[in-house]
């Protein structure tokens, strides 16, 4: 049977078309494997990366739990207290009840000035004993640094000693030479006591009798020890006389 040749060159165009159409397939395969294959690796990152995160909020999860419990296991124990103090303050006797509210402590004056006015009688006992130990400008200056003192003296004693009923006026003035040294208690207030050395006649005249009750009777006493220091209100009203025994 003889073959048509029309027939030939259509079959063999058909095939060719195949082969083509092959070709294509193939190339378009290996051309979209690359961007497959990376999307692949990042959703392999992607999930490493979420399980990581997962891991890390359970355990912030798990912490915040914690702190949870022990802020309400703090609550309840205030809760109880409170409870309790309520308690002991309804069945307490009226006249302690009142003792369960705990004030706040009164600092008085004595308690401010206990330290300074012990310190003082101290160094002067140990002056009184050595007889020149206030002659020593280092113990002075020592002193008045360790208390912060301010000096005080009378400011009219020239019109005192024409009248003497003239009521004293106090003025500052430098530490290491005053007549009396003022030791703040409060803000405007203040201790005063005498200045180191003895205490004479015109300490007694210029603001010691008017500052101080003491047994004072004439002459110069080496030896002072201060039972009560005089209040001051500023550095020149006196607000309560102190107290002196001299020898």
């Amino acid at each position: 049977m003889q073959t048509d040749p029309m027939f030939g060159i259509l079959t063999y165009a058909a095939l060719a078309v195949a082969v083509v159409a092959l070709i294509i397939t193939i190339a378009a395969f290996f051309t979209q494997r690359g961007p497959i294959q990376e999307a692949r690796y990042d959703v392999k990152a992607l999930k490493k990366e979420l399980a990581a995160a997962k891991k890390e909020n359970e355990g912030n999860a798990e912490l915040i739990e914690q702190m949870k419990e022990q802020i309400a296991r703090l609550e309840a124990a205030q809760d109880n207290a409170a409870v309790a103090m309520e308690t002991m303050r309804r069945a307490a006797p009226a006249s302690v009840a009142p003792a369960l509210a705990t004030p706040a402590p009164v600092i008085t004056d004595e308690m401010r000035y206990c330290d300074f006015v012990a310190a003082y009688n101290e160094r002067r006992a140990a002056a009184a004993a050595a007889g020149d130990e206030f002659d020593r400008i280092d113990i002075r200056d020592a002193f008045l640094q360790e208390f912060h003192l301010r000096g005080l003296a009378c400011a009219n004693a020239t019109e005192r000693m024409q009248n003497p009923a003239l009521p004293i006026a106090f003025a500052e003035t430098p530490a290491a030479n005053a007549d009396f040294w003022a030791f703040s208690l409060t803000e405007g207030r203040y201790a005063v006591v005498p200045s180191f050395g003895d205490y004479t006649q015109d300490t007694h005249t210029q603001g010691g009798r008017d500052a101080f009750a003491s047994d004072y009777t004439s002459g110069s006493c080496h030896t002072v020890i201060v039972d009560r220091p005089a209040v001051f209100q500023g550095l020149s009203t006196i607000e309560e006389k102190g107290q002196l025994r001299l020898s």
